[in-house]
């Protein structure tokens, strides 16, 4: 459904760790439904991507 590209990954740290936090979601709706229509999936998609620009994801 979406495909994202990392150019660089990014790591912190703390004084005994080096980490990188990465998400990713699943969600389901109840019993399975079929709700993402074509035109709800591509909004979602812009709507997610605008968030990670946004958020520097």
């Amino acid at each position: 459904m979406f495909e994202t590209v990392r150019s660089t990954q990014r790591y912190k740290s703390s004084r005994h760790t080096i980490f990188a936090c990465d998400y990713h979601i699943i969600w389901c709706t109840k019993y399975r439904r079929q709700v993402l229509t074509n035109a709800v999936q591509e909004r979602l998609k812009e709507i997610i991507m605008e968030k990670q620009e946004d958020y520097n994801y």
